[in-house]
């Protein structure tokens, strides 16, 4: 996967595209009636029932909040639909593009969640018909970086555990670490979460366009469905007034979002490795059983030294691999420190010691 770039480099290139986590695009998607099934497709999966049961029982609602308590950009929320199944619900899906969640952020959810909750209540009816309310927050990073947990859901409860109710709830889900996940094959080992979901936040997070497309052909959905997600991405990002309010993005954000996306890149190609090394082994497999008749002994002696040799090579490309992948790190951090940027922030961006940074800085000086 190629780092997120900027405006001016994304014209440049034609593989990259406007990802589905940008505000236009999510909503299309996901928040509008003619694209009402992919919203069904997408709710039987956080609810766990079958889409089916969800499809043409979607109503979307406004989106608008109290103007005179805050200004029009953030009186606005994402997303918000009832879903009429056994017991209405009232669902808000919000897109939270920021890659270290702030307290504002989270508050700004609580607040939309607490709005939503009572509004829609008539005069003639009781508190008791109050509709169950769960907001959704699609994420980049965790709300709880203790126990980092992928879908992590929150409710009105105190100290000792007793919930006050149940009939409101935020939920926060890490889209960047599911697909991390999703590229590294480990997302088969959370079984109570659907290998779709998974698989969509990857859609969700992608912003190149052959990663894009190999998604949406595994995920098993309805072809018409994935018709429309390819048909609305592509036609938007066709869209230059789209791609200017997107990608014209300050240095400083740039930086943060080269980082992000290399810890996922390097997922990408540990997963790409594994599948080399799994194909190179089915076929000495095949190999092995059709010789296997009349060289027995001999074939499961050969068959040994090539295992071995595979192996060998597969560590030395990984370590080559990771060799690689510290200079392209190291040559980053150089960048950010000839373009200026003290080494105390590049610390705190990278995670890496001020010590190390400066060792880092001081090799690719004498390199250069």
């Amino acid at each position: 996967m190629k780092l997120y770039l900027n405006k001016k480099e994304n014209k440049r290139d034609p593989n990259l595209m406007v990802p589905i986590i940008f505000d236009d695009i999510f909503k299309k998607v996901f928040g509008s009636e003619e694209n009402a099934d992919i919203t069904a497709y997408l709710v039987s999966l956080l609810l766990k029932i079958p889409y089916e049961k969800v499809n043409g029982n979607i109503v979307f609602k406004s989106t608008k909040q109290d103007n005179y308590r805050v200004t029009d950009k953030l009186a606005k929320k994402d997303i918000v639909f009832i879903v009429n199944i056994d017991e209405p619900l009232k669902l808000n899906l919000e897109m939270n593009r920021t890659f270290r969640l702030s307290k504002s952020i989270i508050d700004r959810n609580v607040y939309y969640e607490s709005n939503l909750f009572g509004s829609g209540l008539r005069i003639e009816n009781e508190y008791k018909d109050l509709k169950m309310t769960i907001q959704y927050n699609f994420n980049l990073d965790f709300v709880d970086r203790v126990e980092e947990v992928l879908i992590d859901e929150y409710l009105f409860r105190n100290e000792r555990g007793n919930i006050l109710t149940e009939k409101t709830k935020i939920v926060h889900i890490n889209i960047l670490k599911m697909r991390e996940l999703w590229y590294n094959g480990k997302y088969k080992t959370f079984t109570g979460i659907s290998p779709d979901l998974f698989a969509l936040a990857s859609l969700l997070v992608e912003n190149e366009k052959k990663e894009f497309q190999k998604i949406v052909d595994e995920v098993p959905i309805k072809t018409n469905i994935k018709e429309k997600i390819e048909r609305i991405v592509s036609d938007m990002n066709f869209d230059d007034e789209l791609i200017e309010k997107y990608y014209d993005l300050d240095e400083e954000r740039e930086k943060m979002l080269r980082a992000t996306f290399e810890e996922i890149y390097e997922a990408k190609l540990q997963k790409d490795l594994q599948e080399k090394l799994q194909e190179e082994s089915q076929k000495i497999q095949e190999k092995f059983q059709e010789k296997f008749k009349v060289e027995s002994k001999e074939l499961q002696k050969k068959f040994q030294n090539e295992s071995k040799e595979l192996q060998k090579k597969f560590q030395d490309e990984t370590k080559e691999l990771q060799k690689n992948l510290q200079k392209e790190k190291e040559k980053t951090i150089f960048t950010m420190y000839k373009n200026g940027l003290s080494v105390d922030l590049i610390a705190k961006y990278t995670n890496i010691s001020i010590k190390n940074i400066n060792e880092i800085i001081k090799r690719n000086k004498e390199d250069n």
